[in-house]
This record gives C-alpha cells, structure tokens and sequence, in this order.
C-alpha cells in the first residue's frame, strides 16, 4: 500500500506534466549541453550545432553572480552601542559576520551558486537545501555541523503550486533517487522490522529526474521522498517537522528538527505569476538554435553538392559510371553530350546573413553584444563601460532575485545557528589561509535579537579595467612612481610583480634614494 507521501508526489507529478515543466527540463538541457538534433528530422542533411545557447547562458550566469557578495549581521535595534550589553551584542553579531564568511568558503558556496544559477537558467529555478548533517565532525569532537546541495527543479513539489514563497508553503517534499542498500540501512537504524525493511524495493521510476543522463542507472535504486512541513509544540513556537519514506514505508519518522524556517533557499531566474515555479532562459531561445543549425546545414549541403555535383549520363552509351581518379571510362558511339554534371542553384547570400541576424539577435536579447562578448577593442574605456552597462539592463532583475535568495540563505543559517549551535562548542571563522576556531560564549540570544544585509562588491572585472587605467594615469602624471604603482597593481597583470618591485627597493636602497 503506497504511502501518503507517494500519494500526494503522484499530485504532483500530475501538475507538472500538465505545465510540460519535465520535458521542458529535459529538452533545455539537451540544447545547452549541445545534443540539439536529438528527435528532429535531418533527412539526409549534415547535422551541424553552433552552440550560441551555451555561449549566452554562460555568460549571462557569470554576470549574475560577478559581483562577490558577504553577509554582515547586525544588533537587532541598536543603533550607536551605548550600554554595555548593547555592546556584547555588537561584538556577538561580528562573531556571526565572521562565522558567515567561514561557513561560505567552507560550503563552497560560490561554486554551488554558479551551478545553481546555471540550473535557474536551463530549468527555470535555482534550489539550495541546508541540513543538519550529523556525520560531519567539528574541533572537539563536536558532531554534525550544515550541509547544503541543490535540487533540481523537477524534485520540488510544494504543497501549493501557485504560491511562490516558500516559507508559505503547508508542506514540502523534496525526491530523491537513492540505492536501496543504503535507503535498508537506514531503515535498520531506526528499528523498522524486516517485514517493513523488505517493502524497501529498487523501482524504474525516474523518468521524472531531470536531464537525459538520469535515466540511465547502474545500480538498484528507488525514489526517497522528504516531507517537511511546520508545527506548533506546547509551547505554541513554530517548528520544521520532517519525515522520510519511500513507495510504500516510512522508514523515519517525524521527528522535530531545532528550525524555525524551511531549511530551502529559492529563486526563479524569469517570475511567473502565481506559480511555485519559474520559467527558463533556454527555452525561448530553442526555436532561433533549430533555426540557425538547419540554416547552416543547409549551406553544408550546398556547398557539398557544389564541389561534388551529381552526373548527368547517357546510359545507352556507357554502362557504368564510375568517380574513381583517372579511371577510363568505355563509351559506346560519339562522346558529345555524353554526360554532365547536374550544378546547384546559386545559393542566395541572404542565408548566410540570417544565420548572422538570428544569432547575434539572440545574443543581444539576452544582453550579450559584441562588446560584452569581448569581441571588439576597448579602445575608448568610459565608451566601452557605458555600452556594457546598457547591455546588463536585462540582467539587473535576475540580479536582484538572486541577492535576495542570498538574504534567505542567511536566515536560514542564523537560524541553523541558534537552533544547533550550543555554548562552549568552537565556531569556525576566517583566519589567515585557513580556518581559526573561537569558543561560543553562553548565548542568551534568539535568531531575532539580529538583523542582516548582504554586502554587494563592485564588478570584478570591470572595476579591475578602471583600477589598471587609473593608476597608468596616476603614473603618467607623476603622482606615484613605479614601485606605487607595482604594489596597487591588482594580481595576474605583470609576471612576477613582487620579483620586481624586491629589485626597485634594492636598486633605492643602493642609491640611497629613500635616506
């Protein structure tokens, strides 16, 4: 008998195939990865793929999240510190921002949000879950510590599908396929009987995963379903339950987690009205990539059939034609008019010039124009920076979403942080190349007590090209000398720039220079 889990996934499955949401995944991320022929009709033309959905997705991810972003937590309604607790709570709140800033490099966290803003892009949503792992160790022993992967898009189901906030949601279930020795293993940890253990069983069921690779598995696997959903205890404070089965068991039982907030981040890269989900930037762009490869096939095949046109023979005068080099052909009778080459019609040039349009257009919607694509010279700095930020317009709201995501990631921690963190347990934060542990004092704070930001970084880039032109200003002009100028360099312009400026200060200190 299929649990209630499965019951409600089926609800789900059922909505989604009727927003085509699965198969519009799959097709979206068979165009970005290039497999763009697959279920269209060649009919014996080459099979060409100008793989521009790649090339703007891409960069239109790194744009999004360019810019370095850091959390910073602050005293929940305290402005000028004055008191001596608003002052300890002041000095709490820079232990979080430190914490934060740890708990990102050790999460990997820019590496998952460029994979998940790729996700956003070919899927239309970017998820990241948190949890409580307690298999991680911390200094001193201490057990578990966050974890955080992404989910596909295909592997959320919400309890209400036209709301698009999460912390509104009833409830949650996140799918996952796992092997079923592992799914057994846990089961006998949490003392499920062998009759129920046994109704734990490998199943076909992933045609519903995202992607074509997941459909094929090399192992006995099944669907593992998490629920999560809130409840009041006693007290009447609000807490995240949560529960696990697979088909037809629930091999872990709902049990209270120490979370106030759905433990998932989210954001849609294109909103759509009423809808737990969002749409992607591939899937409009499908038609012009289809168009663009049939249009360059098109061409190979002319060109092909130009330089090896098809022969025009009469074959009461030779029997056999033959393409063999220097091979004699026997002819029966007078050699004129005995064969000719059947020549192409003249290819119009206007086919080359729409494959031109329908790329660079697709480009260019996307905000990606030859300037941005670092297609042409920058002679003029300010002209060039100017024509960038007019073509990142399209980008800015994609931007937002994602900063505000960030936020969300950062009360989900603050409230991992208060819920599992106890007094006297090392909290790791930066320090130097590595990582440095400080002992929590006892806390007498709740996740309320503070607020946060998250702190917005200039474009790397872009900001670098302002840096270099500057200071060549400043050193044309006399302001600074080369040795200023060396050090406020910014890294990977000039090959061992700390070799050179060594020589300056040597070559000063002989000449008595700076005595």
């Amino acid at each position: 008998m299929s649990t209630q889990i499965y019951k409600e996934y089926l609800s789900g499955v059922n909505y989604k195939n009727e927003m085509g949401l699965y198969n519009t995944v799959d097709v979206n991320e068979r165009f970005y990865a290039g497999t763009q022929w697959y279920g269209i009709p060649s009919e014996g033309l080459p099979t060409p793929v100008f793989n521009f959905i790649k090339r703007g997705v891409d960069w239109k991810v790194a744009q999004v999240k360019e810019r370095a972003l850091a959390i910073s937590y602050f005293a929940s309604g305290v402005g000028r510190a004055v008191s001596a607790s608003e002052k300890k709570q002041e000095v709490f709140a820079k232990l979080l921002t430190e914490w934060a800033a740890a708990e990102w490099e050790y999460l990997k966290m820019d590496f998952l949000n460029l994979e998940g803003l790729k996700d956003a892009a070919i899927s239309g949503d970017y998820l990241l879950y948190f949890y409580w792992d307690v298999k991680k160790s911390t200094a001193n022993g201490f057990k578990g510590d966050i974890s955080a992967q992404i989910i596909d898009s295909v592997n959320y189901y919400p309890g209400d599908v036209n709301e698009p906030s999460i912390e509104k949601q009833p409830y949650i279930i996140l799918v996952f396929r796992s092997l079923v020795s592992e799914v057994k293993k846990m089961a006998e940890e949490e003392g499920l009987s062998k009759e129920e253990i046994d109704m734990i069983r490998p199943d076909n069921e992933y045609e519903y995963q995202a992607g074509d690779m997941a459909k094929t598995e090399n192992g006995e696997k099944c669907l593992v379903f998490l629920k999560m959903y809130k409840q009041k205890d006693a007290s009447g404070s609000e807490y995240v339950w949560f529960l696990k089965s697979t088909k037809d068991v629930t091999f872990k039982k709902p049990i209270k987690t120490k979370n106030h907030l759905y433990p998932i981040a989210k954001m849609s890269w294109y909103f759509r009205k009423n809808s737990a989900f969002g749409s992607a930037e591939v899937s409009s762009l499908i038609p012009n990539q289809v168009y663009a490869n049939k249009a360059m096939a098109l061409n190979m095949l002319h060109l092909i059939q130009s330089a090896s046109p098809r022969v025009i023979f009469d074959a009461t005068r030779i029997k056999k034609w033959s393409n063999a080099l220097s091979c004699a052909i026997p002819v029966m009778g007078d050699i004129g008019g005995v064969a000719s080459y059947m020549q192409p019609p003249t290819l119009s040039y206007d086919t080359y010039k729409m494959f031109d349009i329908a790329k660079a257009t697709s480009l260019e919607m996307m905000g990606a124009n030859e300037a941005v694509l670092g297609n042409v010279n920058a002679t003029n700095t300010s002209a060039f920076i100017a024509v960038r930020e007019s073509a990142l317009t399209p980008i800015a709201s994609i931007q937002e979403r994602f900063y505000n995501m960030v936020e969300d990631v950062a009360r989900i921690w603050l409230d991992f942080f208060f819920g599992y963190y106890t007094a006297k347990r090392p909290v790791r934060i930066k320090g130097g190349d590595g990582y440095n542990y400080v002992y929590l004092p006892k806390i007498g704070y709740e996740a309320e007590s503070f607020e946060l930001k998250i702190d917005v970084g200039p474009a790397a880039m872009w900001s670098e090209i302002n840096t270099v032109n500057n200071l060549s200003s400043l050193l044309s002009e006399g302001v600074i000398n080369e040795q200023e100028y060396l050090e406020r360099l910014p890294d990977g312009h000039i090959p061992d720039k700390e070799g050179i400026i060594e020589r300056i200060k040597k070559e000063k200190d002989i000449s008595g220079i700076d005595k």
